[in-house]
């Protein structure tokens, strides 16, 4: 089974660092995504044998910071997201959870649905 893991991109150094030592003590590991990978299948990112890709790597990117919580159980998922809303770290509205559906999506593509998913919230409101 693969450990309790965030994947963060776009996050700048100092709040990786602060998302990373915070994650530690709920057992959680804090990994960044550099850009050249995002167009990798989500699933191999975090090393899941014979992740599906659906689409072809595209090019192009992101610059918003993005998160991707996976094999969170549920207390370190709610602590996480709590720990989220505290002093020091900015507000990241784009968050996703590993699923069957999205394993075999790029980073690209997960931030596009999103990005999209964000906007129609904002537009109910």
């Amino acid at each position: 089974m693969l450990p309790a893991t965030v994947l963060t991109f776009n996050l700048p150094v100092d709040v990786h660092a602060r998302m990373r030592g915070l994650a530690a003590a709920l057992g959680i590991r804090v990994k960044a995504v550099p850009p050249e990978s995002f167009a990798t299948p989500l699933g191999a990112m975090l090393g899941i044998p014979a992740a599906p890709a659906d689409a072809p790597a595209e090019a192009g990117g992101f610059s918003d910071p993005m998160l991707l919580m996976c094999n969170l159980n549920e207390a370190q998922f709610n602590r996480f997201l709590q720990m989220l809303r505290g002093p020091g770290l900015p507000r990241i509205p784009l968050k996703a959870v590993l699923t069957p559906h999205n394993v075999g999506w790029n980073a690209l593509q997960l931030h596009d649905e999103l990005a999209r998913e964000h906007e129609a919230m904002g537009k109910k409101h």
